[in-house]
């Protein structure tokens, strides 16, 4: 079986490839003020092997996935659920026993082997929660570079929250609605370089009093 890439839109069938986000031809007609186009699809296609398993439908060879125990979880079968709703045969999957405790694990396992495959050293993402923690759980179980979380930005509807983190200091701001996020980042950033510089300065009087015995 081989893995391709399909336009989702036109049709066209592409090599995967890491630098290849959607079709070329349609991104063409892109508006800024409608849907993403050309969005690519992977397609499988060959004969289906006799020893079939779930690692052979996917893109990316056993190999380069991180040895962390994700997916496998159970399925409960709820009887109250079932009695109460009429479904006899309902289950509940329990992604809660992933190692973040997320489902999104899942899609986190399989990027972070896609990255390992095609050698590419960081990985970047936009998360309200769930799926940061789960990047950076499964990145540090494949030794990534990039694991560590110096970003947050949590947007509520009356106030917004923002968390910056260098060089093992941290700044936070709480915000009007809809601030002006780059601004943000930039202030709490300029922040912890002064108090950086500061520390840096400071440096040699703490070793000059600690010497004297103050």
């Amino acid at each position: 079986m081989e893995f391709g890439y399909i336009c989702s839109e036109c049709g066209r069938r592409f090599a995967i490839e890491p630098g290849l986000m959607v079709c070329p031809q349609c991104a063409r007609a892109q508006l800024s003020d409608e849907p993403l186009r050309g969005i690519l699809e992977v397609e499988l296609t060959g004969k289906t092997p006799e020893d079939l398993t779930i690692a052979s439908l996917l893109p990316v060879e056993p190999q380069f996935f991180p040895s962390i125990p994700v997916g496998n979880t159970p399925l409960w079968a709820p009887e109250r659920l079932r009695r109460d709703l009429g479904f006899p045969g309902l289950y509940i999957k329990d992604d809660g026993l992933n190692p973040t405790c997320s489902l999104k694990d899942r899609a986190s396992f399989l990027v972070s082997a896609f990255a390992s495959k095609f050698a590419i050293e960081e990985i970047v993402l936009a998360s309200t929660g769930n799926a940061g923690s789960s990047m950076a759980g499964v990145g540090a179980a494949a030794e990534r570079s990039g694991e560590e979380v110096s970003r947050i930005e949590v947007l509520l509807g009356t106030s917004g929250v923002f968390v910056v983190c260098e060089g093992g200091l941290s700044a936070v701001a709480t915000t009007v609605p809809e601030p002006t996020a780059g601004l943000v980042v930039y202030d709490l950033r300029t922040a912890l370089r002064r108090l950086d510089e500061a520390s840096a300065a400071d440096a040699p009087k703490r070793r000059a009093r600690k010497a004297a015995g103050g």
